[in-house]
């Protein structure tokens, strides 16, 4: 079972890389509001999603390294 770290670590990575895209789109887009609802949006909810079974299975492996070394 996950614990609330696993699910709450991407979400924080989510708010984290905000400033990170926004400028991205910003700086390298014509109509960069446009763009980050049409793409940067969903990249980042889907990017969230894959993360937390990434960090699961993160978690488990150095868990278990600690405890066999």
């Amino acid at each position: 079972m996950t614990d609330w770290r696993t699910l709450l670590r991407p979400f924080w990575g989510f708010v984290a890389l905000q400033p990170i895209m926004l400028g991205w789109f910003y700086l390298f887009s014509d109509n960069w509001v446009a763009d980050y609802q049409s793409l940067g949006w969903p990249l980042q909810v889907v990017s969230t999603i894959w993360l937390i079974p990434c960090y699961a299975y993160y978690e488990k492996y150095w868990d278990w390294r600690d405890s066999n070394l």
